[in-house]
């Protein structure tokens, strides 16, 4: 116990530690205050954008009345024109429920037009899940949240984050520094031969230093992350548990996740990468006491799971089994992104638990197979 405590205190004396938790909690709290915008604002471009939209197509639906061949497509533009112009005037009279029944009736209709080819736009996947995140909030009697605005609930900007607002490969590059300064601290200093020496067990010396190492670095990550959802809290409440985030497994079907479900198992899978990269962090201090290169190394595995390296043949026939394709746990948990599908469908949540747990095991091993045969750390 008193050396555990000495390797915490050792780590709370050194100021240089606490500048990840500042820089975290900058990246998640100066969005919402300085870079966003009011939802009238927001309303008021949405209503521009379907008024622009509507004057078009009301010019292409008087320009196919005296075309003959296009009078089974008049009557689908006739149609879409009458539910957008419903849902301008929804947003003219302000009528919150209105409009969003309204909203749903016209992308209901857009959907339908972009399946029967009638229609050129987004993906069909995409509309999709417009339309079922619609459907959903209706149903449940929910609140549409905007992105990007000021009074944007705690859950929802949380959601917003761990989606990617601010990336996860940053996030876990500065704990990633964090975690190269502490496990370097003796070696820099020349006071590594003084443990070296102690009549201490150095198995229990590692244990202690892995355990206080990484849970700072745990805390490192918590703290913003909790600094930033009370602050929100307090400012534009908690948000429902239940809003919906749609997304689609296989590219074709669309199924819906919790924004409590997406935060919870998206903290921890990075909850579980840090473990990952603290015990790595830890195995690599043992060959060298540089800040640089392990770091260096930390981060180049990082940026690796952002080169399109992961999705080339064959490597990507056994991306699920590499700890690097769960950094982004939007991705993994979505199934990929807004602009591509995920390239294997096996990287997913629970694979994810399971392998940063065994890499982090394996490391483990050969780090005290190491320190047994070295007789020193």
């Amino acid at each position: 116990m008193t050396q555990l405590l000495f390797e915490w205190k050792k780590i709370l004396t050194d100021k240089t530690n606490y500048f990840g938790m500042v820089v975290l909690f900058l990246l998640f709290i100066v969005p919402v205050i300085f870079f966003s915008s009011d939802i009238a604002q927001i309303e008021n471009i949405q209503l521009r954008n379907y008024q622009a939209n509507l004057e078009i197509s009301k010019q292409a639906e008087k320009n196919m009345e005296d075309v003959p061949e296009a009078i089974g497509q008049l009557e689908k533009v006739k149609e879409s024109n009458e539910l957008m112009e419903n849902l301008v005037n929804t947003y003219l009279s302000d009528k919150e429920s209105e409009k969003l029944v309204a909203e749903y009736q016209y992308e209901k209709i857009q959907l339908r037009d972009l399946q029967d080819g009638s229609l050129v736009g987004i993906p069909i996947v995409e509309q999709q899940k417009k339309v079922s995140s619609l459907e959903y909030l209706i149903q449940n009697d929910i609140s549409k949240v905007y992105d990007n605005h000021n009074s944007i609930p705690a859950l929802n900007y949380l959601a917003q984050i761990f989606k990617g607002k601010i990336p996860a490969a940053l996030i876990l590059m500065i704990c990633s520094l964090l975690l190269a300064n502490i496990y370097s601290f003796e070696k820099r200093n020349n006071t590594i031969s003084f443990f070296n020496i102690l009549p201490n067990d150095l198995n229990h010396t590692a244990v202690n230093k892995i355990v206080t190492t990484t849970l700072f670095a745990l805390i490192t990550f918590v703290v913003p992350v909790m600094l930033t959802f009370l602050f929100l809290l307090v400012r534009n409440g908690l948000g429902n548990l239940n809003y919906p985030i749609v997304y689609s497994p296989d590219g074709f079907e669309v199924s819906i996740m919790t924004v409590l479900t997406f935060i919870m198992k998206s903290v921890v899978l990075n909850i579980l990468f840090i473990i990952f990269l603290s015990i790595m962090s830890f195995f690599i201090s043992l060959f060298t006491g540089s800040v640089i290169v392990n770091a260096g190394i930390l981060v180049a595995m990082l940026l690796l799971s952002e080169s399109p390296i992961l999705k080339v043949e064959p490597l990507n026939n056994f991306a699920q089994f590499l700890p690097f394709s769960y950094v982004n746990a939007d991705e993994v948990l979505l199934s990929g992104s807004f602009w591509e599908p995920i390239s294997n469908i096996s990287i997913t949540f629970s694979n994810g638990l399971t392998v940063l747990s065994v890499y982090s095991i394996i490391l483990c091993v050969a780090s005290f197979s190491i320190i047994f045969s070295k007789k020193k750390i």
